[in-house]
């Protein structure tokens, strides 16, 4: 197995790893915001006092930047296989 065929193995296992972890994210948004709802007044921020609030913003930050690596890791896995 040369070094490409490894490079494209190892970017499709990291995708897809990003995929699972970008599922997390999406339960832990759903998660949070409905604690969140009731202690925050549905007004949750990255910025606010409470740390309950910002729980939220956190976790969509964290499941935007998984699905933008698994994007980009599947686009380089893909490159590379042609």
């Amino acid at each position: 197995m040369n070094i490409r065929n490894f490079a494209r193995v190892a970017l499709a296992v990291l995708a897809m790893l990003m995929l699972c972890t970008a599922a997390y994210c999406f339960l832990w948004i759903a998660s949070s915001y409905s604690m969140a709802f009731t202690e925050c007044g549905s007004n949750s921020s990255l910025f606010s006092e409470n740390p309950r609030c910002r729980q939220p913003a956190i976790a969509s930050l964290l499941c935007l930047a998984s699905l933008v690596a698994a994007v980009a890791a599947a686009v380089g896995a893909w490159r590379l296989g042609r």
